[in-house]
């Protein structure tokens, strides 16, 4: 029998099949990125080519089955905001002509730091059908970079936004599995008005916030179908303010639930897959998550940094959802050794690969201070895998 391709595994796992080996891919935090691509963190900022070139350099530095785009394209419109760019110190800084500046940092994500005189406006203050008419020309160009936009259907999405998709799907020839990326709605409400605002809103006047997450709702739905319809395998649903540290079971099924599942019905009509990415503890919802209509689930972070048992997850969710995890990210690959790394990565497979369904992965992203032999180790003992 022919050997399956990388591509193929990951995806006879999200249709929950067993494939003739175990895949392995995951997120890499951008500072992990950057510190090993060694790309100028200015040029990965402002560059569809070298944030491709980057996930292109990851994913065959680690030998991963698939590619996870977790932002979309470079957004085109920056060169009249900058002012200058000021590479003289330890972060290069791109300063913006409003006062505001970015921070792009060599093991960090970068950083929105608006201008002293301005302060974000509460959710209840804002227009929630142009909530983002609210926000400074900066800073609404920041939430084109980090997807959280006006457009509503696919066919609005600009060319800029696909830059980077199309020329890692054009690289990856067919051969690896590609992912795109869009934020829950609660995830876009906070990055427009903030996480304390937010929650408080949530609990104080819920019914003007809800209006905003509708709004965001359906443009990340849109954003999802546009990367299916473009050939991306899948997308994963950023939702990492959705666990039990932030809000409750009860709040989750009002405020995230109805969201996230019409993201995730938008991707099963459009023909791809849908997973949803949680840190922290969401044992006590992992039910609830089931609803969305999504294809499989993320993280499932394993004690200390969540509650979920992988054993207990996979029994309630085989035949049901896939499981993309759950290697610790923090207390396994930043803290051990190779060998600690390789009996903490057997443990996992020794339950979640039972039924197909599994994907190996860090529970989290890569910490952009991992030591890479850890994470060549965590894809060996997947690939080379026999139960």
């Amino acid at each position: 029998m022919t050997p399956m391709t990388p591509r193929e595994r990951v995806l006879a796992a999200m249709k929950l099949q067993e494939p003739d080996g175990i895949p392995v891919m995951c997120q890499m935090a951008l500072g992990h990125m950057l510190l090993n691509s060694k790309i100028d963190p200015v040029e990965f900022f402002l560059s569809s080519e070298a944030y491709a070139r980057g996930v292109l350099f990851m994913r065959e530095f680690y030998g991963f089955d698939g590619m996870l785009l977790h932002k979309p394209g470079r957004e085109n419109g920056w060169e009249p905001l900058i002012d200058s760019i000021d590479r003289s110190g330890e972060c290069p800084e791109i300063r913006l002509k409003d006062g505001a500046k970015i921070e792009c940092r060599w093991d960090d994500d970068p950083y929105f730091i608006f201008a002293d005189d301005f302060k974000l406006p509460l959710p209840s203050e804002v227009d929630p059908l142009h909530p983002l008419e609210a926000l400074p020309e900066t800073y609404r160009h920041w939430c084109l970079m980090k997807a959280t936009f006006p457009f509503s259907r696919p066919e609005e999405f600009p060319p800029y936004y696909f830059a980077a998709l199309d020329r890692v799907l054009a690289e990856a020839k067919g051969r690896y599995s590609v992912h795109g990326e869009v934020r829950a709605a609660m995830d876009s409400v906070i990055a427009c008005f903030g996480i304390e605002e937010t929650m408080v809103g949530l609990l104080t006047e819920p019914e003007k916030i809800e209006p905003i997450l509708e709004y965001f709702a359906v443009r990340s739905a849109a954003w999802a179908e546009a990367q299916i319809r473009r050939g991306a395998d899948a997308v994963k649903i950023s939702a990492p303010f959705a666990g039990g540290g932030f809000i409750s079971r009860e709040h989750y099924e009002r405020f995230v639930l109805p969201y996230e599942k019409e993201i995730g019905e938008r991707v099963r009509k459009a023909g791809g897959f849908a997973y949803i990415h949680t840190c922290g503890a969401i044992g006590d919802r992992l039910d609830l998550m089931m609803k969305t209509g999504v294809h499989g689930l993320e993280c499932l972070d394993p004690p200390p940094l969540g509650n979920v048992d992988i054993g207990a997850a996979k029994k309630l969710l085989e035949g049901k959802l896939f499981i993309k995890g759950n290697v610790d990210s923090v207390n396994t690959l930043l803290r051990k050794d190779v060998p600690g790394v390789e009996a903490d990565v057997h443990a996992v497979l020794d339950t979640g690969v039972r039924g197909g369904g599994f994907i190996l992965s860090t529970a989290c992203s890569i910490a952009p201070p991992v030591k890479p032999e850890n994470i060549h180790a965590m894809v060996a003992a997947g690939h080379g895998w026999q139960s």
